[in-house]
């Protein structure tokens, strides 16, 4: 499927979801246990106030627009750029300014294709690029131009790096559902979302669509109750970067790949860190799995997949994640090996006991949650 149409595909839903998450919360803190967990708006999709670049001159009381924020564009928002979206950068997508302000690399590649070659046509598509999609047209073009490719495949095949590139950018999937809600029925803008998200991203949120197509959902509360994991995978703002061990895992399966090796993101800095250690003992050792890694690479394998959470810790980073798979896996990695015995041996007696309740964990698995300090 192009990726046109699967973006395309995706905005009734991305708007639904946009909804719940500017009316939903991000769920109860996890006490410092899920230390990859990231802190993202889910309203905004950023970290900025809102309120435009301070200091730009050009607003004073009483400038006659009559939207009374006193900035004399006209929109309301304060910011003077006359775009509405309050972060003043005049691109109405309401993101902070990190070199994404423009079109996508995609879309821009489309409308130079569509030049016919008509130079004049082609610098007027550039001037329309973001400043990060005009250096990835640029280097996808010229791999194209390099290869003498006419066609898909031969692009796929001899230019998969600046392909990659093109096709994904860093954001997480609730900036991707924000920026959405933004498009109304603007196809070029939700392709443009979606190509901005992360590999991670996209993925969440195409799992996410599956599940509302699979269970024929048509409204907000059908995805609350019957696709929760995944909603709260997209949205939750706890899912938003891989562990360690599936850092790891992708670096050694990529064999040294860069192409390969550009997908094994995102991740924060400390999991980023802990997996290149790993990797580079892994192939001191020659190992071709994560498995070999524990008896090769013991330090390494400790550090990636196990930290100084203590099972209470786990226990109250993965309530926090209400149902997200990723996060919950992340929750446990956090904790120390005692900590994931003790959580372990709770959870599988919850298990057991087809808990759904504290009533049922206090009559089944007391002794249980007070060995993990519950």
């Amino acid at each position: 499927m192009a990726l046109r149409d699967r973006s395309t595909r995706l905005t009734p839903l991305l708007l639904s979801l946009s909804l719940l998450a500017a009316c939903g919360d991000d769920g109860p803190s996890t006490d410092g246990a899920d230390e990859t967990a990231t802190s993202t708006d889910t309203e905004t999709g950023d970290s900025g106030d809102g309120d435009g670049d301070p200091g730009d001159g050009d607003g004073d009381p009483g400038d006659g627009d009559g939207d009374g924020d006193g900035d004399g564009d006209g929109d309301g928002d304060g910011d003077g750029d006359g775009d509405g979206d309050g972060d003043g950068d005049g691109d109405g997508d309401g993101d902070p300014g990190d070199g994404d302000e423009g079109l996508a690399c995609p879309i821009v590649n489309e409308c130079i294709i569509g030049c016919g070659g008509n130079m004049a046509c082609e610098d007027a598509c550039l001037a329309e690029a973001s400043p990060n999609a005009l250096i990835e047209s640029e280097a996808l073009l010229a791999c194209i131009a390099d290869n003498n490719c006419n066609n898909q495949d031969c692009i796929e095949n001899n230019c998969p790096g600046e392909l990659y590139s093109c096709y994904t950018g860093t954001g997480t999937c609730s900036q991707l559902v924000a920026c959405a809600e933004m498009c109304a029925d603007d196809e070029v803008c939700q392709t443009d979302c979606y190509v901005e998200a992360s590999g991670l991203a996209q993925q969440q949120v195409e799992t996410l669509e599956q599940c509302s197509l699979d269970n024929n959902c048509e409204d907000d509360a059908c995805v609350a109750e019957l696709c929760n994991g995944p909603l709260q995978s997209c949205i939750g703002g706890m899912s938003d970067t891989l562990p360690c061990q599936l850092i790891a895992e992708c670096l050694i399966e990529c064999d040294g790949d860069p192409v390969c090796d550009a997908t094994c993101v995102p991740a924060t800095p400390e999991s980023q860190a802990e997996a290149d250690s790993l990797f580079a003992c892994a192939q001191e050792q020659m190992c071709e799995d994560f498995a070999c890694t524990q008896m090769a690479c013991p330090a390494e394998w400790g550090a990636c997949v196990s930290g100084d959470a203590t099972c209470a810790d786990i226990a109250a980073c993965f309530e926090g994640c209400q149902g997200a798979g990723l996060c919950e896996y992340t929750c446990l990695t956090e904790g120390e090996f005692m900590g994931q015995a003790l959580f372990g041996a709770l959870n599988q007696c919850v298990v057991d006991n087809a808990c759904e309740d504290q009533d049922c964990i206090d009559a089944n698995c007391a002794m249980e949650a007070m060995a993990c300090g519950l």
